[in-house]
């Protein structure tokens, strides 16, 4: 077939099945309102619900039970991700109905079709709660909690677990093992020390990126566990250059490594749940300045020469640091030198 014979040649595409519906996602009372030109937009904030706080009243109504009749009977069975499958939502009222071929069964405890058809051949679209990035810890965990819990009834509600309302969502899906605490970063690091362990430094950029791209649930674990590793590395690259090689000042120099790779990603210790471990004032300052790196000398006799005659020299003993050397350069107006002897 010819690209011009193709121009006639209908595109088709394979059917979209199974059909799934968007489920909003956001934290409590920071969902989206819509409103038309010239209603009272705080009135229909209060009233109007998303599809997230419309599915709690629901499940709530569910819990409470009623009669043969009850509109929301069984909702208290239902995932969020269930609703569009049993459910319909209805854009004017803000409310999910359930669909007019599906009834709750009370002996049985279940759903069942009112029509001859079998219930999974009349359900709706599957349901597909929005995607969050998991270093938005809290967002994160509240997806994850409606994907796994049935019939919650509020965000309350939502972060209980085993009657305990728990502080945050992250801390609730930590409590019900829907998370791993370290499990994962701690394979990763212990990975990193046999391949990245022998190259200076990388340990600790390693160690910052996954604070940085990942969700790491505890960071004050993790680095607890691998801070020999990083402090050894630190050693490693100030060898030969520091007088006292205590552990406790290479461990400082590896957070004050890890604080700057974080912020330039725009991250901090403290925003990675490693505050308060890095030393502050004069002790820190003079650790710092103690392990800091010289700048490499180099023996020789320069001078230089300015316009007017102006003449900068090299000390004595004939050893200048490069530091040093770039400074003589600056207050010789910037001229080339001229080096009279190299050693």
């Amino acid at each position: 077939m010819t690209a011009a014979s193709t121009l006639g040649t209908p595109l088709r595409l394979p059917y979209p099945y199974p059909p799934c519906e968007a489920l909003p996602l956001h934290r409590p009372d920071d969902h989206q309102v819509y409103f038309t030109a010239g209603a009272n937009a705080q009135e229909r904030a209060k009233n109007a619900d998303s599809k997230l706080t419309a599915y709690f009243k629901a499940c709530a109504l569910g819990a409470a039970g009623g009669g043969d009749d009850d509109a929301y009977a069984g909702f208290h069975t239902l995932t969020y991700t269930d609703m569009p499958r049993y459910c319909t939502w209805d854009t004017k009222t803000t409310t999910w109905n359930l669909r007019s071929c599906i009834a709750w069964d009370f002996l049985a405890g279940e759903f069942v079709s009112r029509t001859a058809r079998p219930l999974n051949s009349i359900l709706g679209p599957f349901g597909r709660v929005y995607f969050t990035d998991p270093r938005n810890s809290e967002l994160y965990a509240i997806r994850t909690l409606l994907i796994h819990r049935e019939g919650a009834t509020s965000f309350e509600d939502l972060r209980t677990v085993g009657g305990q309302v728990m502080e945050t969502f992250e801390a609730a899906c930590i409590a019900a093992r829907y998370f791993e605490d370290t499990a994962e970063p701690r394979r990763a690091m212990t990975e990193a020390v046999e391949e990245l362990g022998f190259m200076r430094g990388r340990l600790r950029h390693f160690f910052a990126m996954l604070l940085v791209h990942t969700r790491v649930l505890n960071s004050r674990v993790l680095w607890e566990e691998f801070r020999g590793a990083m402090a050894r590395d630190c050693e490693r690259e100030a060898a030969g250059t520091v007088t006292a090689k205590s552990t406790a000042k290479m461990e400082q120099t590896a957070l004050k490594d890890i604080e700057g790779l974080l912020k330039a990603h725009g991250k901090d210790l403290d925003s990675v749940g490693l505050s308060g471990l890095l030393s502050t004032g004069g002790k820190d300052q003079e650790m710092r300045g103690a392990n800091a790196r010289p700048s490499p000398c180099i023996a020789m006799s320069v001078t230089a020469t300015g316009p007017n005659g102006a003449s900068c020299a090299v000390p004595a003993d004939g050893t200048v640091t490069v530091g040093a050397l770039l400074t003589l350069v600056r207050d010789g107006l910037g001229l080339p030198l001229s080096a009279d002897a190299y050693e």
